[in-house]
């Protein structure tokens, strides 16, 4: 059963070369997203900057996203997860971008020879001239699963979160493993249940560091809620009448819930 997932205004074009005058931009400053300052927008620095990264298209202006060498206009920062209550398309676009400078960072010598990368400017990669090795933008491939019995759902709170909620269970896939495979060994390993009926429903870009978020629902089989205490600090069946403080809009964790209560609802 398939639904639609949020906004998705977000375009992303052919490489774009030249830097159009009706660019609009992303700035970081230490790994952080700054609040745009208007002067930005004219700064010769930024405009002009090799460094500069094309993004995206985003209601039909063009995107670039730049790291500022120094901070010398103190500009508010803004936690990205705060993006995502404003709009998916806005929270892919910063996500993409943040993840685009991330693999620029990692990338600037080969990790074969050690020597220094060129980067390719008809496609996101750099090269190794030396080797002859070509490194694209990394994405690392995981499992988000919702888990229901009957009217209830599992929901779980993870140990190392600094926000206060219950949300869907995930982890990464491990080599050799298929996402459906990592479904169930994640959900044994964390809360000691089995599954069946593994669906896949949707995807997400999650950009810390360089997620991609494959989205399940599974069927509860058998087992008691034992929970990985290095993992969660608590993991409980819910009523879709009777949810906690859940996360964010926008956040595939969030849609799953949702679509579950929808359909409990009917």
């Amino acid at each position: 059963m398939l639904y639609e997932f949020g906004e998705h205004q977000f375009e992303i074009k052919p490489l774009q070369k030249k830097i159009p005058d009706e660019t609009r931009w992303i700035v970081f400053y230490q790994g952080e997203l700054f609040a745009k300052q208007p002067r930005w927008e004219a700064s010769s620095s930024i405009k002009d900057s090799k460094n500069a990264l094309y993004v995206g298209h985003l209601n039909g202006h063009p995107y670039y996203v730049v790291e500022l060498k120094q901070n010398d206009s103190h500009p508010q920062s803004i936690d990205m997860r705060d993006v995502l209550h404003q709009s998916e398309s806005a929270f892919l676009m910063v996500s993409r971008a943040k993840q685009l400078l991330q693999w620029r960072k990692d990338t600037k010598f080969c990790g074969a020879c050690g020597k220094k990368n060129t980067i390719i400017d008809w496609e996101y990669a750099t090269h190794c001239y030396d080797c002859n090795v070509r490194n694209y933008p990394r994405i690392s491939p995981c499992m988000i699963v919702l888990v229901i019995k009957g009217d209830q759902l599992l929901l779980a709170k993870n140990k190392n979160s600094k926000h206060n909620f219950y949300s869907t269970l995930a982890g990464f896939i491990e080599v050799g493993e298929s996402a459906e495979l990592a479904v169930k060994r994640e959900v044994k390993e964390e809360v000691g249940l089995e599954v069946k009926n593994i669906t896949y429903l949707n995807s997400q870009s999650w950009p810390f560091p360089n997620q991609l978020m494959l989205g399940f629902v599974a069927e509860y089989e058998s087992g008691e809620i034992d929970i990985d205490k290095h993992e969660l600090l608590d993991a409980k069946w819910f009523n879709t009448n009777n949810l906690p403080v859940m996360p964010p809009a926008y956040t595939i964790a969030r849609w799953l819930i949702d679509q579950f209560v929808k359909l409990k609802e009917k």
